[in-house]
């Protein structure tokens, strides 16, 4: 039996391209998947695209008591609730307040004060809804709120999950931003490289093997702002300060939801506290329910140092 491989296609998820191919023995219900994951996609830019102020979130964040959300829509910001614990705060969904008042200050060529910096920190370390049981309540101003990484990765777990189920795929690979979700028996070798060094051949760091799982990759941060875009320079919620120091990271996870926080979290922390945090993550996911076992991580330091959580050896090949 030849198994046959859709056409890729291309849609744009919150603003991301996002590509997906399906495989299987009848190239019509790869199709379907395609078309399927394409519906998705638009079901999750009606709920969560921020430039769209038709937007469900658009809608709750000006007007929450006339807006009646959905279990789908409560459940991305549950889920942000959790990272935001998770991390310490390095995952912050108000974060988006702070790119704003550092690109201000970028056009005025004047850098943020200290007690402008502390007191937005102050105002974004609570997030501005919470639950009482299954109801969601907001409790403070939450224009600006951005769960995007959130609703991304619950999007390409749903898409690509429903898809396998229903249209009898042998194999189907979402990727977008930097982050590729894969389902199906076959698998991916992928060559990790040093490019640290300028003038130099990239050299293999760590080989792996991708099955079933997602791999999200984090490019370096700029570290000089002076040189780069604001949206290219990594911003800790904490103090309101550009991250210390480039970094790049690898983040392998069975879902794509996790792989995403993962990897976003891992852009603002020092290396040695990433690893720390992902560590952490093993040990309370599983009684959150996230639906993840182990998430794995490979960070790349400007200088070349490479660090590791503990079950990344088992991606690797021998």
């Amino acid at each position: 039996m030849t198994m046959l491989d859709a056409q890729t296609l291309p849609a744009v998820l919150l603003g991301r391209r996002v590509e997906v191919r399906a495989t299987a023995a009848d190239n019509n219900n790869a199709q379907l998947a395609e078309q399927f994951v394409g519906d998705e996609v638009r079901r999750a830019n009606d709920l969560f695209d921020p430039a769209d102020r038709n937007s469900m979130l658009s809608l709750w964040m000006r007007h929450p008591r006339s807006v009646e959300t959905t279990p789908e829509f409560d459940d991305v910001l549950r889920v942000a609730l959790t990272w935001q614990r998770l991390s310490n705060g390095a995952f912050n969904v108000r974060a988006m307040r702070l790119h704003r008042l550092w690109t201000a200050a970028a056009q005025t060529g004047c850098r943020p004060s200290g007690r402008q910096l502390k007191k937005a920190v102050a105002e974004i370390a609570h997030a501005p809804y919470t639950f009482t049981g299954s109801e969601l309540h907001r409790v403070d101003d939450c224009q600006g709120l951005d769960v995007s990484a959130v609703a991304i990765g619950h999007y390409a777990d749903r898409a690509v999950d429903l898809a396998m189920l229903e249209y009898d795929l042998s194999g189907i690979s979402l990727t977008i931003a930097g982050l590729t979700a894969r389902r199906g028996n076959n698998h991916i070798d992928l060559v990790l490289h040093d490019t640290t060094r300028a003038n130099v051949s990239p050299t293999p760091i760590s080989t792996i093997r991708l099955h079933e799982g997602t791999i999200a990759v984090q490019p370096p941060r700029h570290r000089n702002r002076s040189r780069a875009r604001v949206s290219d320079v990594g911003i800790d919620p904490r103090t309101g300060n550009s991250t210390p120091v480039r970094t790049s990271s690898t983040t392998i996870a069975r879902k794509a939801c996790s792989a995403a926080l993962v990897s976003e979290t891992l852009s603002i922390l020092a290396p040695e506290e990433g690893v720390g945090f992902v560590e952490r993550c093993n040990a309370e996911l599983r009684p959150c329910d996230l639906n993840d076992k182990t998430i794995s991580c490979l960070i790349l330091e400007n200088s070349g140092f490479v660090r590791t959580s503990q079950s990344w050896a088992s991606h690797e090949t021998r």
